[in-house]
């Protein structure tokens, strides 16, 4: 039986093929190691936050990633708490940037393999990431200094944030902070504070944890925001059509607070006039249940009864005439004449 064999030429040529095409990944790859150092740090940090997430976003980047964070800022301050968030971060885009490597760096993920085992390739991540991580630092305390956030003016504080922010510091340690004042007690000074940290980058619609109210709503139900930071909040990206966990809105928070010029505002910005919670009732039927026939008046005349089902436009009716007998002195007449003139009726 004749041997079947391969001349040595084509041998040759496939051994030559392979190193001239190893030698074009090898030069290819050199040239982008040799950009990675003067990356911006914006870029960085855009790297390294989507890491964070591919490798964390199966729960929540933020209460699994910055909330650990914020533990290690509880047990280390300085240099080791630098030097420990460091090695948290460099532990997880180590394992996960590859996932991220084609659309920021452009990089094959046979290339970024490859890189991943370049001492000098890790070196080169090491320094940024260093560098973002005393960033990272640095907001950090900044934005949990006792006296920082305090004063009568958004500004106080603001340029500092911003900057680090602009230098490549994580924004969504902003998000944890404006959690972190969500998630507490009720105090005068967090809307002022939570205004700057929406402004410096932070999410604005985020929610609390147990009733999932956004700043704006969590200022309605205190009681205590004032109609400048409501006027800012909404222009400045809050959803005034968001709901909490029961279906409130800011506007039937308004209604129920009684803060007329608020509903008003709210109407201007296109709130859902039309929107019930969880209980079945609306800005208006909750203006009525407590006392604030003059926001009633105001939402019918905006159209809060057209449209609306027979037995809502009953149901409001009822409630109005209730009122008006426990509180004859409270002009809900007026409410009651127009309820009837648009088609209620009180129920048989």
């Amino acid at each position: 039986m004749k041997k079947f064999s391969i001349p040595i030429f084509i041998i040759l040529g496939l051994i030559q093929g392979s190193n001239f095409l190893f030698s074009m990944r090898k030069n290819e790859s050199e040239e982008i190691k040799k950009q990675l150092p003067s990356l911006p740090n914006e870029l960085w940090a855009s790297i390294l936050e989507k890491a964070i997430i591919h490798k964390m976003l199966s729960g929540d980047l933020i209460r699994k990633h910055l909330q650990e964070f914020a533990g290690i800022m509880g047990k280390f301050r300085g240099i080791e708490a630098a030097n420990k968030y460091f090695e948290k971060l460099f532990y997880i885009a180590t394992k996960d940037l590859d996932l991220v490597a084609i659309k920021d760096l452009g990089l094959s993920i046979d290339q970024f393999n490859a890189f991943i085992k370049d001492k000098k390739f890790k070196d080169d991540i090491k320094i940024k990431f260093d560098q973002i991580a005393k960033l990272d630092i640095q907001l950090f305390n900044l934005l949990n200094a006792t006296n920082f956030l305090s004063g009568p003016t958004f500004s106080l504080g603001l340029p500092e944030m911003k900057q680090l922010i602009k230098n490549g510091a994580n924004k969504s340690l902003l998000d944890l902070k404006l959690l972190s004042i969500l998630n507490r007690g009720y105090y005068d000074k967090d809307y002022p504070d939570a205004a700057k940290i929406i402004e410096a980058g932070a999410n604005p619609n985020l929610r609390s944890s147990q009733k999932g109210m956004t700043i704006l709503m969590k200022g309605l139900d205190a009681g205590t925001i004032n109609a400048t930071l409501i006027k800012w909040f909404v222009e400045n990206g809050v959803d005034i059509n968001l709901q909490d966990n029961y279906g409130n809105t800011p506007l039937i928070k308004a209604a129920q607070s009684g803060k007329s010029n608020v509903v008003k505002f709210f109407i201007t910005k296109k709130a859902d006039i039309y929107h019930e919670n969880r209980e079945g009732d609306t800005a208006l039927t909750i203006s009525l249940r407590n006392f604030r026939p003059e926001i009633a008046k105001y939402l019918i005349l905006k159209g809060a009864i057209k449209g609306k089902s027979q037995d809502y436009k009953n149901k409001t009716l009822r409630i109005a005439t209730e009122k008006s007998q426990v509180f004859p002195d409270m002009n809900y007449k007026q409410v009651i004449d127009m309820l009837i003139k648009r088609g209620a009726k009180l129920d048989q």
